[in-house]
């Protein structure tokens, strides 16, 4: 996928975030709001940043976002946002997206999101999900666990993520006042900057609203490669806190064109045309790729019984897609039972920001449960209620996360591992836990506990080159290794 095709690089936190059943922060809510000085301490940045969202009701932000590619090319784009959590409604207007002529509209009234592209006519719509409805919300501060604001989930821009600064203040690291205070947009801005643990250079530099710990600038640094280059920077221009938004400010535009697309039902999935499943052989599901210019790839399956005995073999079926399929194709990847398929996938022109889908062949409905910059294929969970998968923002950050099959309970599950393996890839789930590895370089491979993110060696010898296949029993393992000296 070509670098210059990001329109969206720095969503680390779902789209579809579920929060957890009890909001409570970390810290004594009934203790004064700190306001941040040039003496504050890292304790009271963070605490500012995490409680932030309770400091104000609505907000409108407009300002600019740049991203610095390693080619030397530089793509920049405005958004303006009003965001209005107790009545769970926003509104995104994205211009001037580099490469890309469209003019993205987002917004929700409350009941429903819909992603507008007001050149096109496409119009995306699914319900607003009640996990969402988290109103000023806090999270809880949880050692290696991250929890992303929910209505943020539901936007999932940059500039409107510095609206949520909580988001930036739950890995572990240190928060630094700079000693200085500067004028952004109006507002009084305390400098600060976050360098992750077991990192010698900052990740991020922020410019926070001394009053709510909003953020009003943002830049971002190669911290994981050890350099100080800055990859990205996100700038506010305007913002008001307080307003009272009408109602008719979260409609749908007038001028859209008018096309017919699907829409999500009430379970969040794209229904398309029904379709019987075929027979008690089950299925053969694949991707016909066209050999000529101009043709679209398509998914297709066949029955069973055309192993079993092609006497009996129907015609291939092609299913109908609620979205083309434009990228490169990773398989679907089903249930231990063979009744659902999770893939991730972009529907959008530009290539990103990509979701995970789960498709369910029995009604043809494909429902989004997540949404990042880019998505790895996705693994099932031996018992087939969780789906494990790792993310990456496109400027060298991953992470990976796990998710109910229902799209509830997102949650980051990395932070136990060692920073000196970065990146990590998956190889799939052991019992209760998912297999992590090195993807280059020193470190052996390791468990990750689903359920709370704590990671453990899987051996005693550092085992670096292979990868590790749980049988669904968790009694063996299998894999293949290379015999360098003899070839």
């Amino acid at each position: 996928m070509k670098r210059n095709l990001i329109l969206l690089l720095t969503i680390f936190l779902a789209a579809c975030s579920a929060a957890p059943t009890e909001s409570a922060s970390f810290f004594d809510l009934q203790s004064a709001p700190v306001i941040l000085k040039i003496d504050s301490t890292p304790e009271e940045i963070q605490r500012a940043m995490l409680e932030s969202a309770a400091k104000w009701r609505t907000l409108q932000i407009s300002g600019t976002v740049a991203w610095y590619i390693a080619d030397g090319m530089t793509q920049t784009y405005q958004e303006q946002a009003w965001i209005d959590p107790q009545n769970s409604r926003y509104k995104i207007e994205l211009n001037g997206v580099t490469n890309s002529p469209d003019k993205i509209v987002k917004f929700s009234d409350g009941a429903n999101n819909y992603n507008v592209n007001m050149n096109s006519g496409f119009v995306e719509t699914s319900p607003y999900p009640e996990f969402a409805r988290a109103g000023q919300y806090i999270p809880p501060l949880e050692d290696g666990m991250a929890y992303p604001n929910p209505m943020w989930g539901q936007i999932g821009t940059p500039l409107s993520e510095m609206a949520f600064s909580s988001n930036y203040a739950q890995g572990k690291g240190t928060f630094k006042s700079l000693g200085a205070v500067e004028a952004i947009a109006g507002r009084e801005a305390l400098i600060v900057e976050w360098t992750p643990i077991q990192s010698a250079t900052p990740a991020w530099k922020a410019w926070l609203d001394t009053t709510t710990a909003v953020i009003l600038k943002l830049q971002e640094f190669g911290a994981k490669d050890g350099s100080s280059a800055l990859q990205g920077e996100r700038v506010v221009n305007q913002i008001s806190y307080n307003l009272i938004f009408d109602s008719s400010l979260f409609v749908m535009p007038a001028n859209v064109p008018q096309v017919v697309m699907p829409t999500q039902v009430e379970s969040r999935p794209i229904v398309t045309e029904s379709a019987a499943r075929m027979d008690d052989a089950g299925e053969l599901y694949f991707f016909l790729q066209p050999r000529q210019s101009g043709g679209v790839i398509e998914l297709a399956r066949v029955s069973g019984m055309c192993v079993i005995d092609d006497a009996k073999c129907p015609p291939v079926e092609k299913i109908q897609m609620p979205f083309a399929l434009n990228f490169t194709i990773n398989a679907l990847t089903w249930s231990p039972d063979g009744k659902l398929a999770a893939f991730a996938y972009s529907d959008n022109p530009n290539g990103t920001p990509q979701k995970l889908f789960l498709y369910d062949p029995a009604a043809n409905a494909w429902t989004s449960l997540a949404q990042f910059p880019y998505i790895d294929p996705p693994f099932w969970s031996p018992d087939g209620n969780f789906i494990a998968f790792r993310t990456q923002d496109g400027l060298g950050a991953e992470d990976v996360y796990v998710i109910q099959r229902d799209g509830a309970n997102l949650k980051s599950v990395s932070s136990g591992l060692p920073a000196e393996g970065k990146p990590y890839i998956m190889d799939g789930w052991f019992a209760e836990n998912i297999i992590m590895r090195p993807a280059v370089g020193a470190g052996g491979a390791y468990f990750v506990r689903a359920s709370d993110g704590a990671a453990r060696p899987m051996f005693d010898a550092t085992l670096t080159k292979n990868q590790f296949i749980a049988a669904p029993d968790a009694s063996l393992f299998a894999y293949d290794d290379y015999d360098y000296a003899s070839q």
